[in-house]
């Protein structure tokens, strides 16, 4: 999933740009009027460029979970995050699709923040992934719970 959202909707909504550029020129070159109406889909584009940039790019590509650690990639960083080194993690409900911000004690390679698609789990509000992490992560600090 993470795939299709950072590689395949970028370069639909770059080429629709495009098209929409270039069909505003055509229409100004084949009229004889001013293609200032070009820039508008220039806006267009640099504005989804930022908001891209900003929510989209930033995602891990890949999370697994190895036990008392994940394994995190994006990018061609890799970093092997300890459940113990994990301060925080938020869910985000108000995103489409849902995304779970792991806050860590110490910047790695990947930063401060490690923003990630959880599995996707039908039309559940909470993640049942980030659930269990962060009972894993209470757990390693103190200790399983008796119940």
């Amino acid at each position: 999933m993470t795939f299709w959202i950072k590689t395949i909707v970028p370069s639909f909504y770059v080429a629709a740009c495009l098209l929409l550029m270039a069909r505003t020129l055509w229409d100004g070159w084949q009229d004889g009027v001013s293609s200032g109406f070009a820039l508008v889909p220039l806006a267009v584009l640099s504005a989804g460029m930022i908001v891209f940039y900003r929510f989209v790019f930033t995602l891990a590509d890949e999370v697994w979970d190895v036990g008392s650690a994940l394994r995190i990639r994006r990018g061609s960083v890799t970093e092997i995050i300890a459940l113990g080194d994990i301060v925080e993690v938020k869910e985000s409900f108000t995103t489409k699709p849902k995304t779970v911000t792991i806050v860590l004690k110490a910047p790695s390679r990947l930063g401060s923040r490690v923003k990630l698609v959880p599995p996707y789990e039908g039309f559940r509000i909470k993640s049942r992934w980030a659930k269990d992490i962060r009972a894993r992560i209470r757990a390693t600090r103190h200790g399983p719970a008796s119940g």
